[in-house]
């Protein structure tokens, strides 16, 4: 890399101005060119699947090895016109010396300080050449470009034309050993930037691919610096409230355990009991339905059993027992649900439960239905429930 002093040789318009051409520092509208010579784009063979920060770590470390270039003494930054952001493969480098001299001579109020060769309009699949000054400037499609001497400039393109574009693009009169290597070629020779179409190729631009991203007054480091200082505060609260969001779920997560598990337990007792109770032999599919099936069946059975009794039988079974025990018989019915109802009149509790425990030994289940104290005569009144015992019957 040489040093700043020599005159960038392309100027394609009245957007741009030459380093060496500015008596003070550049107005607000114009775009500083510097030699490319000394800003060159280097190709770098990197390792797929690198993304970021590692990736221009590497760089770094090819750049040292193969080139010698450090960063101590050297500003790279990642060049990705015509590929991608995270896989780019040609970076710009330039002497930090002469980034800093050019930043003094340019100032802060331009568009952006440029190699000369991104002057030039570039497209995919053609070149863009122009010579003047004894210096060639080139755009090889959208990923490279040079500036450099005659000489050195053909050993570039001969290099280049391992991936020979479709056309070429001269600005200028060429060299005549740089003319005589393209008539070599298969590229086709476009009169103008407008002669692309009638070849249906893309009409190459100028400053049209992102060129002033690559502004050389940016410290390349600048924007991950002030990424680290807005980023790094927030990494501590950041990680704690995953943790804490961690231990919260961890927490739910055992709750719905715990809920699970004394469901899975409840089940396991409602069928031990569904079991023991209601279905003693069988699969169990549905406790609700085999609960309610089995106790109609129980509720049927009870019935078919209280219909094989006479209520006669049941009147004169219930009479004998009443009479015995002084009780006062004021009615006595037959209901199909309850059986044999009996109102009686009693002088007190005490008989009442001794009435029951009579009917009982007599065969019968007697069920107190209401009993109360007559408030006028001090009498208990009592209705019983008459059905017969059949465990007493078998």
């Amino acid at each position: 890399m040489s040093a700043s002093s020599s005159k960038p040789r392309v100027q394609q318009d009245r957007r741009f101005v030459n380093i060496g051409a500015l008596s003070k520092q550049a107005p607000r509208a114009k775009v500083v060119l510097v030699p490319g010579a000394a800003a060159p784009i280097l190709p770098l063979d990197l390792p797929d699947g690198l993304r970021g920060s590692a990736r221009e770590k590497i760089s770094q470390r090819v750049l040292q090895d193969q080139v010698g270039l450090t960063p101590e003494n050297v500003e790279f930054r990642p060049f990705d016109i015509g590929a991608s952001r995270s896989d780019w493969t040609h970076v710009i480098a330039a002497n930090t010396e002469d980034i800093k001299s050019w930043r003094a001579a340019a100032g802060t109020a331009c568009r952006a300080v440029l190699p000369d060769y991104l002057a030039l309009p570039a497209a995919a699949d053609i070149w863009t050449l122009s010579f003047a000054d004894g210096i060639l400037s080139a755009r090889l499609g959208l990923e490279d470009g040079f500036s450099s001497e005659p000489d050195l400039a053909i050993l570039q393109l001969k290099s280049a034309l391992s991936n020979a574009p479709k056309a070429v693009l001269p600005l200028t009169p060429l060299p005549p050993a740089v003319k005589a290597l393209i008539s070599q070629s298969d590229m086709v020779t476009l009169a103008s930037t407008k002669d692309a179409t009638r070849h249906q190729l893309p009409v190459p631009k100028v400053l049209g691919h992102g060129e002033e991203r690559f502004d050389l007054r940016k410290d390349p480091r600048a924007a991950r610096a002030r990424l680290r200082r807005n980023v790094l505060p927030w990494a501590w609260p950041l990680a704690f409230g995953l943790v804490a969001a961690a231990l919260w779920s961890a927490a739910l997560w055992l709750e719905a355990d715990k809920l699970r598990q004394a469901a899975q337990n409840n089940r396991e007792e409602a069928l031990g009991i569904t079991r023991e109770v209601f279905v003693p032999s069988g699969p169990i599919l549905d406790i609700r339905a085999q609960t309610m099936s089995a106790l109609s069946d129980l509720q049927s059975r009870a019935s078919a059993q209280r219909q094989k009794t006479s209520p006669l039988d049941l009147f004169a079974q219930a009479i004998g027992v009443t009479g015995q025990q002084g009780s006062i018989l004021d009615e006595m019915r037959y209901d199909a649900a309850s059986g044999l109802v009996a109102n009686l009149r009693l002088q007190d509790f005490a008989s009442l439960d001794q009435l029951v425990l009579a009917l009982g030994q007599a065969g019968l289940i007697a069920t107190v239905v209401r009993s109360e104290l007559d408030s006028e005569t001090r009498e208990v009144l009592a209705e019983l429930a008459l059905t017969k015992d059949t465990v007493d019957e078998q």
